[in-house]
């Protein structure tokens, strides 16, 4: 499991520049719920399970459910406060744009499951985050609409 956080002492010392008791960062807190969702789920943890985990709104720092750059889910594009430690601003359109799950079985058989946009299925569109946060405006020529596809199964020899 991992959402853009470091767990290795030598790895967090050497590149890593931001505060790691910060809970209120977003790398900080994905790792607590990361961490919290693990020890629910011992022994329970299955392909489906980890879709879902990747599709999470939980925000640790705010105890609540909250679609934000906090989350698994990943929405900078739905957080008022942007994302300090990355220098993103208030409602970047940043966040999780695709994911992927497997098993063990599923790893010895070369295949995995996997989907583009939003995990939890929310569809980012341009137009309308564009009026909505002008400031961004300068994103138009390449930003695009990410709509949320199935998780779908890749295997080797697939076409």
């Amino acid at each position: 499991m991992g959402s853009n956080f470091a767990r290795d002492p030598e790895v967090l010392a050497k590149d890593t520049t931001f505060d790691i008791h910060n809970l209120e960062t977003p790398p900080n807190a994905r790792r607590v719920r990361w961490e919290q969702l693990m020890r629910e789920s011992r022994g329970k943890i299955d392909v489906k399970r980890a879709e879902d985990f990747m599709g999470d709104h939980f925000d640790s720092y705010q105890k609540k459910m909250d679609p934000d750059e906090r989350s698994l889910c990943g929405h900078g594009d739905l957080s008022p406060r942007g994302v300090a430690v990355w220098e993103w601003p208030p409602h970047d359109p940043a966040g999780a744009v695709q994911g992927k799950v497997m098993d063990g079985t599923m790893a010895q058989a070369m295949s995995f499951f996997a989907h583009m946009g939003h995990p939890c299925g929310m569809d980012f569109l341009a137009a309308p985050f564009l009026k909505a946060h002008p400031e961004f405006a300068w994103q138009a020529p390449l930003l695009r609409d990410m709509k949320a596809g199935p998780w779908t199964l890749f295997k080797v020899g697939q076409r």
